[in-house]
């Protein structure tokens, strides 16, 4: 099975509903006042399933203010809740699934937001998940082995040194 990894933001008008804030809006391609949910959805030839998910709340919801303090409040937010990126968000998703053990992903997979970000990696490596992901055009990677360390692949499952 494989882990996609991806948020998903829903655009509301109100102020009060948890989480809702101006912040980037992937179906709309903009920047609108919407809340945003990071989810872990599990796919397989035979079909798709959501795993988990989270919802994301902005800084400004989790500021130690009075204001935010009142918000969540008013939005039934527990008041231990601190804020996490998303990334971190979904590293938490795909540990939970692990721990629980119902699930095996045998890859997890997502865009450059999750590439770039060094826990959610960390994390992947800390539970031995294999992943493909999306990094940001700018990223820079070693072409050729600059200590001379890695044994250059021969293209028969068998590393030979140069």
């Amino acid at each position: 099975m494989v882990g996609v990894i991806d948020e998903s933001a829903f655009t509301t008008k109100g102020a009060h509903s948890a989480g809702v804030a101006h912040q980037h809006n992937g179906r709309l391609g903009k920047e609108d006042n919407c809340q945003v949910g990071v989810f872990l959805v599990g796919v397989t030839p035979a079909g798709s399933a959501l795993l988990d998910h989270q919802l994301f709340l902005p800084e400004a919801w989790c500021a130690a203010t009075r204001e935010a303090r009142d918000r969540r409040g008013k939005a039934h937010i527990p008041e231990g809740v601190a804020f996490r990126t998303k990334p971190r968000i979904a590293a938490e998703l795909i540990r939970n699934v692990a721990v629980l053990g119902q699930v095996e992903l045998d890859w997890v997979v997502a865009d450059d937001e999750y590439g770039r970000a060094g826990p959610f990696l960390d994390e992947l490596e800390l539970l031995e998940q294999k992943y493909v992901l999306e990094v940001p055009v700018t990223t820079a990677f070693w072409t050729a082995d600059p200590a001379g360390c890695v044994p250059e692949y021969s293209g028969r499952g068998q590393g030979k040194r140069t």
